[in-house]
C-alpha cells in the first residue's frame, strides 16, 4: 500500500533565514502556488495530472508555512518543486549566463589587482604608471 503521509516520521529542519531571504522565498513561493492555483481553476478539466498540481500547490503551501514559522517537514513533494522552481528561475534569470560572465570578470579583475600589487613591490615602475606620466623616478 502506498505511504499516504510523505511526511510521516520526518523531523523538522530548522530554518535560519534573513529577513530578505524569507521575504524573497515568500514572495517566489506565492507566485507559484497562485500559478498552479490559476492553472487548476482556469485549465481544471484540460489538465492532463491534475492530481500532481494539487500536490505542488499543497507543496507550496507546506513551503510557505515553513518559512514563515521557519520550520519544516522536508517531504518528496516540497523537494521536488524546490528543485522545478529553481531550474525555471535560474533559466529565466539566464543563470549559467551570469555565474559565467561574474567568473569572467572578477578572474580578470583578480589578474590586474595580482599585478598592481607586484607591480608596486618592483624597484623598477610599471609600464602602467610609466604610461600615464607618474614615474617619478625617471623625473629625478
Amino acid at each position: 500500500m502506498a505511504e499516504n503521509d510523505p511526511t510521516k516520521g520526518a523531523t523538522p529542519v530548522r530554518l535560519d533565514l534573513e529577513a530578505n531571504d524569507r521575504e524573497f522565498l515568500q514572495e517566489v513561493l506565492e507566485m507559484a502556488r497562485d500559478g498552479v492555483r490559476d492553472e487548476l481553476s482556469e485549465h481544471g478539466p484540460q489538465v492532463h495530472n491534475p492530481q500532481r498540481l494539487r500536490r505542488e500547490q499543497a507543496a507550496f503551501e507546506r513551503l510557505l508555512t515553513g518559512v514563515e514559522q521557519r520550520r519544516i517537514l522536508p517531504d518528496p513533494d516540497a523537494i521536488a518543486v524546490l528543485h522545478e522552481l529553481a531550474e525555471i528561475i535560474d533559466s529565466s534569470n539566464d543563470f549559467r549566463r551570469v555565474v559565467a560572465e561574474h567568473a569572467a570578470l572578477h578572474g580578470l579583475l583578480a589578474t590586474l589587482e595580482r599585478s598592481r600589487d607586484s607591480c608596486s613591490r618592483r624597484d623598477v615602475p610599471c609600464a602602467a604608471i610609466r604610461c600615464r606620466g607618474d614615474d617619478r623616478a625617471r623625473r629625478h
